[in-house]
């Protein structure tokens, strides 16, 4: 069936009615489709992914956790003190600092440059174990 039959067995008159019935759903589905993709320009918008300029590192105390692999504390110009806590007592206490590209990279994950969600574990010279996740800031974001 082409574009311009599906338009006669879109209407409601009683011949084409029965006629448009003895089609099924998916037959017409894919006609329809077909014939929208034929009438309209589809097209996409060519685009770089999202390179971000920083990153918003976020620690959080680990403290007694075992048994997951466990990193060395991955930056000599980044120290855990430097990362800041919240000043209300109330919130959750997660630590952040703003990191470079470069220091993210350093962590040798895949994707990273995306973010990380969850999984990585660090340790620093304290001994003191963290759960580390990054995320991209976007451009209007206050470092």
């Amino acid at each position: 069936m082409d574009c311009a039959s599906s338009r006669i067995f879109s209407r409601s008159s009683g011949e084409t009615r029965s006629k448009r019935a003895s089609f099924s759903s998916n037959s017409r589905s894919r006609t329809f489709s077909n014939c929208r993709r034929s009438e309209v320009r589809v097209g996409t918008i060519a685009s770089d992914p999202y390179q971000a300029a920083a990153y918003r590192g976020v620690i959080t105390d680990a403290t007694g956790v075992q048994a997951v692999p466990v990193r060395a504390w991955p930056w000599a110009d980044v120290k855990a003190t430097e990362f800041a806590f919240p000043n209300d007592p109330n919130a959750l206490q997660q630590a952040t600092a703003v990191l470079t590209p470069e220091q993210v990279a350093s962590l040798n994950v895949e994707g990273a440059s995306n973010g990380i969600t969850g999984g990585i574990w660090v340790r620093d010279e304290a001994k003191k174990l963290y759960s580390l996740v990054i995320r991209p800031l976007l451009p209007d974001e206050a470092k």
